[in-house]
């Protein structure tokens, strides 16, 4: 392998592994808050391995709780108490220990509506 593809390919590999992983257990818990492209606050509570999301917004309200979980990928998830996650989950990517970006899975709406979603860029309230 010449040089230059040897470099590249160990500078990729070190983007990946080292690039903004944060772990569950790094996010630090309290509440988390962000505005949505929509001018929609999402709301995140993170309390040990529980979440709470809510939507606050103009003809828009809703929230979801329910168990932190690992998909076998290692993605973490928001996962509803009241059905599983073919029903709502919502993917809490972290950036740094103290924000996140969610995105919501299909079957989300409905706990909050058609009008707003629960994806946002979050980040801990002090």
């Amino acid at each position: 392998m010449p040089d230059f593809c040897r470099i590249l390919f160990v500078a990729l590999a070190a983007v990946t592994f080292f690039g903004s992983v944060v772990q569950a257990q790094e996010l630090q818990q309290g509440t988390y808050r962000g505005d949505t492209e929509y001018n929609t606050t999402v709301v995140v509570n993170i309390q040990g391995k529980r979440a709470w999301a809510s939507i606050i917004a103009n003809g828009c309200l809703g929230d979801v709780e329910g168990k932190l979980a690992r998909n076998d990928a290692g993605q973490l998830y928001l996962v509803d108490d009241l059905y599983n996650e073919t029903q709502c989950a919502i993917a809490i990517i972290p950036d740094t220990t103290t924000s996140f970006q969610t995105e919501q899975g299909p079957e989300c709406s409905y706990h909050h509506g058609a009008a707003c979603d629960f994806n946002a860029y979050v980040r801990l309230q002090q």
